[in-house]
């Protein structure tokens, strides 16, 4: 049988909003380590764009990771190396 999904009620808030969600998370560390490295993606400009460095840093705060931004070098090609 085929599955559908009908609203009942439209009411979304006109207003902004901030919501809060929380998330059972079984690994901290492997979670940190793969938001470390989405991070770096997003700095380097070659991330998917889903998460705002903003967002991740704030989320590395949360695991109890801190982090010190720098400038990346550049090789003379004109690429960025990652560290």
């Amino acid at each position: 049988m085929d599955k559908k999904v009908r609203v009942v009620k439209w009411a979304p808030p006109k207003e902004s909003m901030t919501l809060t969600i929380h998330y059972a998370v079984p690994d901290p560390a492997r979670l940190a380590e793969i938001v470390v490295m989405k991070l770096q993606r997003e700095l380097l400009g070659a991330g998917c764009g889903c998460h705002a460095p903003a967002e991740l840093i704030g989320l590395l705060k949360d695991l109890g990771v801190q982090i010190e931004i720098t400038k990346v070098p550049e090789e003379r090609n004109g690429n960025a190396k990652a560290n």
